[in-house]
C-alpha cells in the first residue's frame, strides 16, 4: 500500500510538472499576441486624441469605435465614443453609446450626465431632467447637472418678430409690385402649450386698365390685410395645432378668404408632419392636404421631402424638397417645388396666397443669423412661376418675394 501511494505521488508530481510546463509554454506563446493587442489599443487611443485636438471629432470617435468589435464589454471605450459623438453634435449616436455604458456600468455618473444632455439637445427634457436628478442624488455639487435641471424646468417663452416685405411681379397681366410688413407673437407656455398670432399688411399697385399695356395707374392700388392665430400642444414625440386665418383684399377682384386648418406631427427618427386646410373664398371653397417628412442627417442637416394636394374645383398635386443647414449661430435653408398649386395655404408661414393665379413651380433660399441676447436676423428670397388668367388666355409670369425680419426670444435662451 505504501509503495502504491509513493508511485501515485510520483505520477501526480510528474503530471503537475507537465501541466505547469504546458501552461508556461502557452502563456509564453500568448505574450506577443497580448502585447500586440495592447499596442493596437494604445495606438488607436493616441490617434483618437490627436484627431480630437484637431477638432475632427467624428474621425476621433471612429478610431475608438474600430476597437469595439474586439472589446464590446469595455465601458471605457464606449464612454470615449459617446463623448466624441457628443462633441460632434451627433446626439442620437452619443446617446446610444452612453446607454451602452450604463448597461455595462449602471452607476456611471459620467454616462448619466452625458445621456441627460443628449436628451436635452434632442428635445426630450423630461428624460433629461430624470437623469440630472439621478446624478444630483449621488453628486449634489455637480454644476452641469444643476444647469441641466435649470434649463429643463418648465418655462414660458415668447418669440416676437417683425419684418418688411416686398413683392415684385414680372410679366403679370394686372400686378406690378407691393410692399408691406408683418408682425407676430408666438408663445410657448410651460414648454407644451403653444399659441400665436400674426398680422400682415400689403399695399400694391396694379397695372393700368387704359392706355398702353403695363403702364402705371396711381389710382389703381390695393391693400391686403391678413390675420392668423393658432393654438396647440407640443411634446417631443408628437404635437397638434388648430389654425384660423383670414385675408381681405389682394388684387383686381378684392378677394376675401377665411381659412381653417388642423396640423399634426409625430417624431420618431425624423418627424412626420401633416395638415388639412379649407379656404372659403367668395363663392369658392378650396381644400388642401400636405404631408412632409423631416429627415435628420447628422446634427447639422435636415432634408424635408413633401407633397401638396389642392382642390379648387379641380385637383392638383405638387412636390417639394427643402434643405436646412445649422452652423452654430447661422441657419441656411433652401428648397424648390414643382407642380400645380391652386390657391395654396402655408401653415408654416401663416400665409395664404390670396390670388387667382396658379403656381407652377417655385424656389427659395433663406438665412438666419443669431445676433446674441436672443436676437436673430432673417432674410428670405422666393421665386414663383405663375399661370395667370386674362382675357387673352393664361399668361405666364414670375413672382419675386423678398422678406427681411428681426426676431427675439423672451427670455433669451
Amino acid at each position: 500500500m505504501l509503495e502504491r501511494n509513493r508511485k501515485f505521488r510520483a505520477r501526480a508530481t510528474g503530471c503537475g510538472v507537465s501541466v505547469l510546463c504546458a501552461a508556461l509554454l502557452v502563456g509564453t506563446a500568448l505574450l506577443p499576441t497580448r502585447a500586440a493587442a495592447q499596442d493596437r489599443v494604445a495606438e488607436a487611443q493616441a490617434v483618437s486624441a490627436r484627431l480630437e485636438q484637431e477638432g475632427r471629432f467624428s474621425d476621433a470617435a471612429s478610431a475608438v469605435e474600430a476597437l469595439l468589435p474586439d472589446y464590446p464589454q469595455d465601458a471605457g471605450l464606449w464612454l470615449r465614443s459617446a463623448w466624441l459623438r457628443f462633441r460632434d453634435q451627433e446626439y442620437e449616436a452619443s446617446l446610444a453609446a452612453y446607454e451602452k455604458v450604463l448597461a455595462l456600468s449602471p452607476g456611471s455618473l459620467d454616462a448619466m450626465l452625458g445621456a441627460g444632455w443628449c436628451h436635452y439637445y434632442l428635445g426630450s427634457c423630461a428624460d433629461a431632467a430624470a437623469l440630472f436628478e439621478q446624478v444630483l442624488a449621488s453628486a449634489p455639487a455637480s454644476e452641469s447637472a444643476m444647469e441641466g435641471q435649470r434649463l429643463c424646468a418648465p418655462k414660458t417663452t415668447a418669440a416676437p418678430f417683425a419684418g418688411g416685405i416686398f413683392h415684385l411681379y414680372r410679366g403679370h397681366p394686372t400686378k406690378r409690385q407691393a410692399w408691406g410688413f408683418s408682425a407676430g407673437l408666438p408663445l410657448t407656455v410651460s414648454d407644451h402649450y403653444i399659441a400665436g398670432a400674426v398680422y400682415r399688411y400689403l399695399n400694391g399697385k396694379l397695372k393700368g386698365g387704359t392706355g398702353a399695356p403695363g403702364r402705371w395707374s396711381d389710382n389703381r392700388s390695393y391693400a391686403q390685410h391678413e390675420g392668423w392665430g393658432q393654438v396647440g400642444l407640443a411634446w417631443h414625440d408628437w404635437g397638434v395645432a388648430a389654425h384660423y386665418g383670414f385675408a381681405d383684399g389682394g388684387g383686381v377682384d378684392d378677394l376675401r378668404v377665411h381659412v381653417a386648418a388642423l396640423s399634426g406631427r409625430v417624431t420618431a427618427w425624423g418627424s412626420a408632419v401633416a395638415s388639412v386646410a379649407a379656404g372659403f373664398y367668395d363663392g369658392i371653397t378650396t381644400l388642401q392636404g400636405t404631408a412632409d417628412y423631416v429627415l435628420p442627417v447628422g446634427a447639422r442637416l435636415r432634408i424635408t421631402p413633401g407633397l401638396l394636394y389642392t382642390n379648387a374645383g379641380e385637383s392638383a398635386v405638387a412636390g417639394q424638397l427643402a434643405l436646412d443647414v445649422y452652423l452654430d449661430a447661422l441657419k441656411l435653408a433652401c428648397g424648390g417645388r414643382y407642380g400645380r398649386e391652386l390657391r395654396p395655404i402655408s401653415l408654416t408661414d401663416s400665409l395664404v396666397y390670396n390670388i387667382e393665379d396658379e403656381i407652377r413651380y417655385g424656389a427659395w433660399g433663406a438665412a438666419t443669423v443669431g445676433l446674441g441676447a436672443g436676437l436673430s436676423l432673417s432674410a428670405l428670397y422666393e421665386l414663383n412661376g405663375l399661370s395667370s388668367p386674362s382675357a387673352a388666355g393664361d399668361v405666364q409670369s414670375l413672382f419675386h418675394v423678398f422678406v427681411l425680419s428681426l426676431s427675439t426670444t423672451i427670455p433669451p435662451e
